[in-house]
């Protein structure tokens, strides 16, 4: 029995192939959006010239939980998006949108 190595996948290939099992579809999408929602808070921090110690101190958590939060490491409520986004003088939006059957970002 031979066994091909495979080499130089690209990664929008290996998602389409990993993706067509529901369950790591499932996981993908949930940890997609999370990872959008830390993106978002790092972006709009930045944007506000403010350090993660400076954040934590308006909205009275600590800069390691900002941290977290940035990094995609905890599961951040609606409740803590909005005092972000009080904290920052931005408004949260959240929105849904249809879902694209091909892979927009590999």
């Amino acid at each position: 029995m031979s066994t091909k190595k495979r080499r130089h996948v690209r990664l929008k290939d290996f998602l389409r192939e990993e993706l067509k099992d529901p369950a790591i579809r499932r996981f993908y999408h949930e940890a997609r959006a999370e990872w959008l929602a830390a993106q978002a808070v790092m972006k709009a921090r930045a944007a506000a010239h403010l350090t993660q110690a400076q954040l934590a101190r308006r909205i009275h958590t600590s800069q390691q939980a900002i941290s977290r939060i940035e990094a995609g490491e905890q599961n951040t409520t609606v409740e803590i998006l909005q005092k972000i986004g009080r904290a920052l003088g931005m408004e949260l939006r959240i929105a849904y949108k249809p879902r694209s059957l091909r892979l927009k970002h590999a």
